[in-house]
């Protein structure tokens, strides 16, 4: 009677072993997600003027995955996704395909913006694109699967801003941005401090870089205020009127 007992204890913890791992395989069986790294991107033609004159650029969406990396690159895209916040018209844009390389967590879809004339020199457009669900990528509706576009030829306040603004007295309008750029003479300025960099090939300036250019800017509203009447002022949005300061 002993001896079957144990047959049986055995048995029964056999059958609980091997309900685990069907449980486990079950659990890491699920398909492959796919969702937006951020909620949204602005692009200004004024920042790319040379791409302004071609007619088009090229913006980079970056996605990131749910699930195991594999080795082999998976295809990824986006299409419109139809909304009352849309403003843009759809020759302002063209979809790329977008990939996940092989053995990443990580990938991009390119977006082509398309300069479309003097209507987007005073005009801010806007538009929303979804992820698109295909053979690798079943779940395409998680929790960041829309993403919003912003395009326009105008000077509109930088992304970067919030990250660089501390080091130009925090206010921003378009002529005293436009004055530090005159300085950096670029069409934007390169840095970012932090995390969540949205294009580290574009936003790459070095620390100590960034600081001369700081340096250099203080040196010319300086030279400004000492050579004019009346202080450098900012001349539109919120603060137009007041004096610049660093």
């Amino acid at each position: 009677m002993k001896r079957q007992y144990i047959i049986i204890s055995l048995l029964l913890a056999l059958i609980s072993i091997t309900s685990c791992k069907d449980e486990d395989t079950t659990m890491f069986a699920s398909p492959a997600g796919v969702y937006f790294d951020n909620d949204s991107t602005l692009y200004s033609f004024a920042e790319n003027f040379n791409n302004k004159e071609w007619g088009s650029d090229t913006i980079k969406l970056f996605i990131g995955i749910s699930g195991d990396p594999v080795p082999y690159a998976r295809p990824i895209s986006v299409t419109l996704y139809e909304d009352s916040f849309n403003t843009a018209k759809t020759e302002m844009f063209d979809f790329l395909q977008g990939e996940i390389p092989a053995d990443s967590l990580n990938g991009i879809i390119p977006v082509k913006l398309n300069y479309t004339g003097a209507e987007m020199d005073t005009v801010q457009y806007r538009f929303k694109v979804r992820l698109v669900p295909n053979e690798h990528f079943a779940e395409a509706n998680l929790f960041r699967h829309i993403h919003k576009i912003y395009v326009t030829a105008m000077m509109t306040q930088p992304i970067n801003w919030n990250k660089i603004k501390r080091y130009f007295g925090n206010n921003y309008s378009n002529s005293w941005y436009s004055f530090i750029l005159t300085q950096f003479e670029m069409s934007y300025v390169p840095y970012w401090t932090g995390k969540n960099n949205p294009d580290p090939e574009k936003y790459n300036m070095p620390s100590n870089t960034f600081q001369a250019y700081v340096n250099k800017v203080r040196v010319a509203l300086d030279e400004y205020n000492q050579t004019h009447d009346t202080p450098l002022l900012h001349e539109d949005g919120e603060f137009k009127g007041l004096p610049v300061t660093m």
